[in-house]
């Protein structure tokens, strides 16, 4: 019975409890293009390092300041977000209607990552697919 609280109290150290308690790590966003929506409203289309899903390293997002108040991109909410494997930032284009903003990407070649990891390969990586995707993010409705 000793060991199980030993063991019960090991688990509830302070480190346990830093991802339930929110502690975060710096996060450094990149904004790649400014979009005026109306008079007081901006759309942002950032990009960071932190992608969520396995060979997608970066994190494409459109944050809104709606409000038209001064705060930092950051803490804007994300409107819409896409993991990628890589950003073609220069290719970043607005419609001329300014209802939709897109740019060039590439996603993670997962067969070819399975694939290896069926064969045995302990040592597999994702590499990105040579072929580029267009990511659209919707301009229409955003802001009241």
């Amino acid at each position: 019975m000793k060991l199980f609280f030993i063991f019960l109290s090991l688990l509830l150290t302070p480190e346990a409890f830093a991802h339930e308690e929110g502690e975060k790590k710096t996060e450094e966003i990149r904004i790649l293009k400014t979009i005026d929506i109306n008079d007081k409203s901006k759309a942002y289309i950032v990009a960071r390092e932190d992608g969520h899903i396995l060979g997608q390293p970066y994190q494409v997002e459109m944050r809104l300041n709606c409000e038209g108040k001064e705060m930092e991109v950051k803490d804007l909410p994300v409107q819409d977000s896409l993991s990628v494997c890589d950003i073609d930032p220069e290719s970043l284009k607005v419609n001329n209607q300014k209802t939709a903003v897109a740019m060039k990407t590439k996603l993670a070649d997962m067969n070819s990552y399975y694939d290896e990891v069926e064969k045995g390969n302990t040592l597999a990586t994702v590499k990105c697919l040579k072929k580029t995707k267009i990511l659209k993010f919707t301009l229409k409705n955003l802001c009241p």
